[in-house]
């Protein structure tokens, strides 16, 4: 697959951004974007796309980069739809395979894929729209939150673990597991346990594959989903606790706390304008 691929250096310039929702029966009519890349991200429904003649369906969770000088289409999908949206500009970028000697401080993004840890890149794209809806004093507060935004992206798709031993091909399905999970009470036994680990070695080979041990990984799934849904909802921040798994509202605001440096409260209200 071709991928997006530009050095991190000055910031990416953001154009416009926005969240669409329609019924069924949206239409874009054909056109080119001369000089900025369209980033889509599915919320609800089905985008269909073409780009360049070549069909693409964008659902929840998916993304697809469109590419200036390239003919683009949005057609009708199945029942209603809704996704994030923003144009950028970068001066400098190629479209190509990944080379691990000269793309070690690029974002690289391919055309189109599956998001792993869609809640990180939902939070940056609300704080994209924040950003954006904001009469600051420099236009630079835009352009880094899109950095940021697209520097999460990249990181979802490149991730870490290029050392991990091929053995341990079984800690993406663990950590498809805990996603799937994390509004229950999860303990590094009960995970080891489930796939046949013994919980310090397990712990000790997440490190290795995600930067973190696996009692820490469990918590900032959490803490990754509650901050979304912060940002999405008006939730109180008791329920929002319980829905990710804490018994506690206390130890919940604590362990929020500990982590971002502010309360659940407070960063609620850090990122209330879109």
């Amino acid at each position: 697959m071709t991928n997006f691929i530009a050095p991190c250096g000055p910031p990416f310039e953001l154009r416009k951004c926005g969240y669409f929702m329609d019924r069924a029966g949206f239409f874009h009519a054909r056109h080119i974007a001369s000089e900025v890349f369209v980033l889509i991200l599915g919320d609800k429904g089905t985008l269909c796309v073409e780009q360049n003649g070549q069909p693409y369906e964008i659902g929840h969770n998916q993304f697809i980069l469109l590419r200036p000088g390239f003919e683009h289409l949005h057609k009708p999908g199945a029942g209603d739809v809704a996704y994030y949206w923003c144009h950028f500009h970068v001066p400098q970028y190629r479209m190509g395979e990944i080379d691990p000697d000269i793309d070690k401080d690029c974002v690289i993004i391919p055309e189109t894929g599956d998001l792993r840890q869609p809640n990180r890149v939902l939070m940056r794209f609300k704080q994209l729209l924040d950003a954006g809806a904001r009469d600051a004093y420099t236009d630079y507060i835009k352009h880094y939150a899109l950095t940021m935004l697209l520097l999460e992206i990249s990181a979802d798709f490149v991730g870490k673990g290029e050392s991990v031993d091929a053995s341990h091909k079984q800690i993406p399905e663990i950590i498809q597991w805990i996603h799937s999970r994390y509004s229950q009470h999860l303990s590094v036994t009960q995970v080891a346990a489930m796939f046949n680990y013994h919980p310090g070695y397990l712990s000790s080979i997440f490190k290795k594959y995600t930067g973190m041990t696996l009692l820490e990984y469990i918590i900032h799934i959490k803490i990754d989903t509650a901050k979304h849904m912060l940002l999405a909802s008006d939730s109180p921040i008791k329920r929002i606790a319980r829905e990710v798994g804490f018994t506690d509202e206390k130890y919940f605001m604590k362990v929020f706390k500990r982590l971002e440096g502010i309360s659940p409260s407070q960063f609620r209200h850090a990122f209330s304008r879109r």
